[in-house]
C-alpha cells in the first residue's frame, strides 16, 4: 500500500530522528524492518536527560521573571511562557517513547508487514503509484521534511528580535558583564536553540509519519474494504464474507488495541497542552494589545493559529476514522450469506466488535465532533480567561474589534 519512495522516506526520517536522539527507531528499507540499536537507544536516553535539564530551567526562569515586579506583562516573558510549556510537552512525549520505543517498534513493523500482507492477498492489482491516497502521504512527509530544514532561518529571527528572553543563558549573568553583545555566546546560544528546535520539529515529524503510516492503510484502505455496500472496491469480493472478515477485522483491531496503549495517554496529554497553549496566546495577545509589539503579536498569532489548525485536523480525520469504523461494523447488518449458520456466525461476531476508538478510554476518545468541540471550548475558554483575568473591561473592546 505505500510507493517505494515512501519506505526511502521514512528510512530518512527515522536516520534523521535517531542522529537527533529523539526517537531510537531505525529503519530498514530493504527489509522493512524497524529495530533498535544500542548506540540510539543510548543517545535517546541522553537526549532525555538534556531534555529534563532544559525544562527544569526554562520553568525556573519563567517563574522567576513573573515573581518580579512588571514582567508579568512584557514581550519577554510571554514568549518565554509559551516556550516553557512548549519544552513540557516535548518532555512527557520524550518520556513516552523512551518507556515504550520496543514495543513502538514492534506496533509500526507489525503495521507496515500487515498492509503488505493484505496488499498482496487481497489486492494483487493495487498500485501504490496511481492511488491518490499511497501519493498523497509521500507529498505530505516531503512537504514537512522540507518545512523542517527551514527552521534555522526561523530560529535566527526569533534569536535576534527576542534577544534578552530569560530562557538564554547570559540572562543569568549580571548585565555589566556585557555578554549579550559577544558573538561567541550568540553562536552559542543559536546552536542550542536551532538544536532545541529541531528536537521539537522531529518530534511532530515522528507523529505525522508514524500517523500517516498506520491512520491511512487501516482507516482509509482497509476498513473501506471491510464494509459492506460499497459500489467499487480495490479487493476481491471473497475478503467481504463471514470466512474472510472475523480473522483479517482481529489482525487490525490488535494492532490498533496495542498502538492505542502505547499513544493513548500521550495523545490525552497532548490534547490538554495544545487546549492550554492556544488560550495563554489568544489571551496574551487580547490582554496585552497596547503593550506588546508586533513582532511578539504576530509570532505568537501564528503559533496560536497554526496550533488551532493541526490540532483540528488530526481531531477531524480522527473523529472520520472512528465514524467509518462504526459505519463498517454497522453495514454487516446487510451483508448476504448462502448458509444460515454464516449468517448467525456473523452476527454474533459483530455484536462482539467494537468500534475502533483513538485516544484512551474513559478519558478522552476522539469522535466525529471531537474538532468542533474543540474550537468551540477554545473560543470559550478565550473569552472566559479575558472576562475572569482582566481588571479592564476594554478588553471587550477589543475581542469584538480584531
Amino acid at each position: 500500500m505505500f510507493t517505494p519512495l515512501f519506505y526511502k522516506l521514512f528510512e530518512i526520517q527515522c536516520r534523521i530522528s535517531s542522529f537527533l536522539g529523539v526517537f531510537s527507531l531505525q529503519f530498514d528499507a530493504t527489509k522493512r524492518k524497524c529495530y533498535i540499536t544500542s548506540k540510539s537507544r543510548v543517545k535517546s536516553r541522553k537526549l532525555l536527560i538534556y531534555w529534563i535539564n532544559t525544562t527544569v530551567f526554562c520553568s525556573f526562569q519563567t517563574i522567576s521573571t513573573s515573581l518580579e515586579d512588571g514582567n508579568s506583562s512584557n514581550r519577554n516573558f510571554r514568549m518565554c511562557f509559551a516556550i516553557s510549556q512548549l519544552t513540557l510537552m516535548i518532555l512527557l512525549t520524550l518520556g513516552v517513547f523512551n518507556m515504550k520505543e520496543d514495543l513502538l517498534a514492534r506496533a509500526i513493523s507489525q503495521t507496515l508487514l500487515h498492509a503488505e500482507k493484505f496488499k498482496k492477498k487481497w489486492m494483487p492489482k493495487y498500485n501504490p503509484k496511481k492511488q491518490l491516497a499511497s501519493v498523497m502521504i509521500d507529498c505530505v512527509i516531503i512537504c514537512a521534511l522540507v518545512s523542517n530544514c527551514l527552521i534555522i532561518l526561523a530560529t535566527l529571527r526569533v534569536m535576534t528580535y527576542f534577544r534578552n528572553m530569560p530562557i538564554f543563558v547570559h540572562t543569568v549573568f549580571p548585565p555589566n558583564w556585557g555578554l549579550e553583545e559577544g558573538w561567541t555566546i550568540f553562536a552559542i546560544e543559536l546552536g542550542v536553540f536551532a538544536g532545541n528546535c529541531c528536537v521539537v520539529s522531529y518530534v511532530g515529524m515522528i507523529f505525522v509519519v508514524f500517523g500517516l503510516a498506520y491512520f491511512v492503510p487501516m482507516f482509509v484502505i482497509i476498513m473501506q474494504e471491510f464494509r459492506h455496500g460499497r459500489k467499487h472496491y480495490l479487493t476481491y469480493h471473497t475478503l467481504r464474507t463471514a470466512r474472510s472478515v472475523p480473522p483479517q477485522y482481529r489482525s487490525v483491531e490488535l494492532i490498533h488495541k496495542q498502538l492505542m496503549e502505547i499513544t493513548g495517554l500521550a495523545m490525552v496529554l497532548i490534547h490538554g497542552f495544545f487546549s492550554q497553549f492556544i488560550i495563554f496566546a489568544n489571551f496574551s495577545i487580547l490582554k496585552h494589545w497596547d503593550s506588546l509589539d508586533s513582532d511578539t503579536k504576530m509570532l505568537l498569532a501564528i503559533w496560536s493559529f497554526g496550533s488551532q489548525i493541526m490540532w483540528g485536523l488530526i481531531l477531524e480525520f480522527g473523529g472520520k476514522g472512528q465514524q467509518a469504523a462504526k459505519s463498517t461494523i454497522d453495514s454487516w447488518k446487510y451483508m448476504n450469506f448462502r448458509k444460515p449458520m454464516d449468517k448467525l456466525y456473523m452476527d454474533k461476531f459483530r455484536r462482539s466488535c467494537r468500534p475502533l476508538f483513538i485516544g484512551e478510554p474513559g478519558v478522552f476518545t476522539i469522535k466525529r465532533l471531537s474538532s468542533l468541540s474543540f474550537q468551540r471550548a477554545i473560543i470559550r475558554g478565550t473569552f472566559r480567561a479575558c472576562m475572569t483575568l482582566s481588571k479592564d473591561r476594554k478588553i471587550v473592546i477589543h475581542i469584538l474589534t480584531i
